[in-house]
């Protein structure tokens, strides 16, 4: 699924311009991320047993619903607060590239269950190896610029996501309500 395009450009970079509209699809794209999100929650165990996990335990199942649920809540204030940036967008002002690559990569994670992957251990251990092959990944690693790093940089600025590094497990940003907790967090 792709987001919303517009079909106007900056003539001096040739970038595509994105407005308050292309916003307000990607809110469309993420409530309904959202719904699903919601409609697999609170029918846990046939969406679970439609792929293949039925044998999980009622407690497995509640913890699998209540993240979807969290997920869907989480997509669903970011499609708010994406709606409210738009209504105070002058006409045809520009949405800046890094808020726009937030919302697709919240979008994103609202598609896939409410969780993007955290590549960056994969990255480390590939150009730790010391292979000639990974030169160039290990060059943009040096310079912060490896694509699981902007990817990382990207999820974190969102304010969105919860960072879930398990023992055993391959880490993962899990998309996080905001409450107010979280605002004295932040304080």
């Amino acid at each position: 699924m792709t987001g919303p395009t517009i079909d106007h450009t900056d003539a001096h970079n040739d970038r595509l311009i994105r407005t308050a509209a292309d916003l307000t699809g990607l809110a469309d794209r993420i409530d309904a991320s959202a719904a699903g999100l919601a409609f697999d929650a609170e029918h846990a165990t046939t969406a679970l047993d439609a792929r293949g996990h039925g044998d999980l335990s009622q407690d497995d199942q509640d913890a699998w619903a209540g993240r979807h649920a969290d997920a869907a809540l989480a997509a669903a204030q970011y499609a708010d607060r994406l709606r409210d940036q738009a209504s105070t967008m002058d006409a045809g002002a520009a949405v800046p590239d890094a808020d726009y690559a937030q919302a697709e990569t919240v979008a994103a994670a609202a598609d896939l269950n409410g969780i993007l992957i955290d590549g960056r251990s994969l990255a480390e251990h590939t150009i730790a190896d010391g292979s000639p092959w990974h030169t160039g990944e290990r060059e943009a690693w040096d310079a912060g610029e490896h694509p699981a790093q902007v990817k990382a940089a990207t999820v974190e600025a969102t304010g969105a996501f919860t960072h879930i590094a398990e023992l055993g497990q391959v880490p993962f940003w899990q998309l996080t309500p905001h409450t107010d907790a979280n605002d004295a967090d932040e304080a």
